[in-house]
């Protein structure tokens, strides 16, 4: 390559690799220059994020080239399946169409979605702000769509039921269709670090491959299979969220409650004191499951009304989203602060928080800035959020590496070498899903290493006069990646007869 002195005029007549070469040494030496400025406006939080990320990135790396085996067989049963649920959803929104003298609609055709519902149906026009032109737009994203047919049940909600199953059975028949590794048959995602509260997102890898393992449903997942002598297991942290809440919060009542074994039933007795509760767990569950209403149990309130009262969900959001009454949700939420009066406390605190300099930092140092209205709801709504969810998210990212280093330690010893000359671990850590990853292990150490990998998982957090703040994790085996039986029979160890029951001899399973 020859001298370029970039004090001066670029040449224009260079060869297209050496032009190729001058544009990426461009964009490093811009960098080198940035890297003093923007070491100054470190502290200490952002360093110790930064340093975190770093070993976090290895995970993702790890994962991006690794991908799914895939049953074959079981793929080509979902896609006709598929197929199925889509040529069905298509008749189904041509027979509506053909009601109200329509010509049948393409699902995927915004303009012609838009001409059904906001011309021949004449529903209200849904807008979406495009920071680009600065203006609104008419727009039939999903939560446009989700929107109408909460509005007009009778009229949009047919419409928009068909379009959304056509939709999602296209776009799941895709991934596959196109999505598969040539050659190894894989399904390989890209995991990368690109959230505000440092949760692992998860999308198409560069060459248009894969997609975002995050949000398999199960019926998906279900293609995606252990090969013969291995087992694919799942861990996942119980209760992240609320144990986390409770920390921040300081809410003794509320830490007790989460580590006391059912959260749920735990928070009923709290908020429903009147009940006839027998302090016996499984006695107590049962009344915690009896009929509150509108098909909703005592449990069923406090879980769902509980999670969205700690993110301050207000009563008449609350309301909205569970379809109660809002007078229902309003006594709830007098109970619920009542038992846990930490909780309340800790939202005031983080809205004079974000009033007072918009910055809110969590006990691992993960320092954010909010840069929404400081009197906005929505902008409190998200910082009261932030906190529980990246502490869960760094926790649970930690514990990998944790388990990273320990894995790679183990095989050092028992793991033979392979061609390539590096160390494989005994178990392939192959996808994060937010508080849960998902391995490869022998089957013939399973009962061995799947404890240990529990314990290495744990990632203590100190709370000082509160304590260690220690989430624990749940463990569950299986063939294929859904509806996995849970680890441990009572005794401590996997009942490996549940592994055949998914199980096709002769099955062709891609791996690498």
């Amino acid at each position: 390559m020859p001298f370029i002195d970039i004090e001066g005029e670029i040449p224009t007549n260079l060869e297209p690799f050496t032009t190729y070469q001058a544009y990426n040494i461009l964009d490093a030496a811009v960098t080198a220059q940035l890297v003093p400025a923007i070491s100054r406006e470190f502290n200490e939080n952002h360093h110790l994020t930064y340093r975190r990320e770093l070993r976090v990135q290895a995970l993702c790396l790890e994962m991006s080239t690794k991908g799914f085996p895939v049953d074959q067989f079981a793929l080509a049963e979902l896609l006709w399946k598929l197929e199925k649920d889509e040529q069905k959803c298509l008749a189904i929104l041509a027979r509506f169409c053909d009601a109200v003298g329509v010509p049948p609609v393409n699902p995927n055709s915004d303009p012609q979605v838009k001409a059904l519902f906001y011309e021949h149906l004449s529903l209200p026009v849904q807008f979406k702000y495009d920071p680009a032109t600065k203006t609104r737009k008419p727009t039939v994203d999903q939560t446009a769509l989700e929107k109408l047919a909460k509005n007009y049940p009778y009229i949009a909600a047919p419409f928009v039921n068909a379009i959304d199953g056509a939709k999602t059975a296209r776009k799941m028949a895709s991934v596959f269709k196109r999505g598969l590794e040539p050659g190894s048959g894989l399904l390989r995602c890209n995991f990368s670090l690109t959230t505000e509260t440092g949760r692992l997102a998860s999308q198409q890898n560069p060459y248009r491959r894969g997609t975002n393992a995050q949000n398999l449903t199960d019926e998906v997942r279900q293609v995606i299979c252990a090969p013969d002598g291995y087992a694919i297991v799942n861990l996942d942290l119980k209760t992240a969220e609320s144990i986390a809440t409770g920390f921040i919060s300081r809410d003794r009542a509320y830490i007790a409650a989460c580590l006391g074994g059912d959260l749920h039933t735990s928070v009923a007795k709290l908020v429903w004191p009147s009940l006839n509760w027998l302090d016996v767990p499984k006695l107590d569950r049962a009344i915690a499951n009896q009929h509150f209403y509108r098909g909703f149990t005592y449990r069923d309130m406090s879980k769902r009304g509980g999670h969205a009262t700690n993110y301050y969900g207000t009563d008449r959001t609350v309301a909205s989203a569970l379809n109660v009454e809002t007078r229902v949700i309003t006594e709830f939420q007098a109970n619920y602060f009542e038992a846990f009066p930490g909780i309340p406390e800790w939202h005031l605190e983080t809205i004079a928080r974000i009033q007072l300099d918009g910055v809110i930092v969590t006990p691992l140092g993960r320092e954010r800035r909010f840069w929404g209205r400081p009197d906005d709801t929505a902008t409190w709504r998200e910082a009261i959020a932030f906190a529980p969810q990246s502490l869960v998210a760094d926790v649970w990212n930690e514990g990998l590496c944790q388990l990273q280093r320990w894995l790679l330690r183990y095989c050092a010893d028992v793991h033979p070498w392979d061609n390539s000359g590096f160390k494989r671990p005994v178990a392939d850590l192959r996808a994060q899903v937010h508080d849960s990853g998902v391995f490869l292990v022998p089957l013939d150490i399973l009962d061995d290493i799947v404890p240990i990998m529990q314990q290495q998982l744990e990632f203590p957090v100190d709370f000082g006069e509160l304590g260690t703040m220690l989430i624990p994790t749940d463990a569950s085996v299986g063939r294929r990646w859904n509806k996995k039986p849970k680890y441990g029979n009572g005794s401590g160890r996997f009942m490996h007869e549940g592994l055949d029951e998914d199980w096709t001899p002769g099955s062709k399973l891609a791996w690498a």
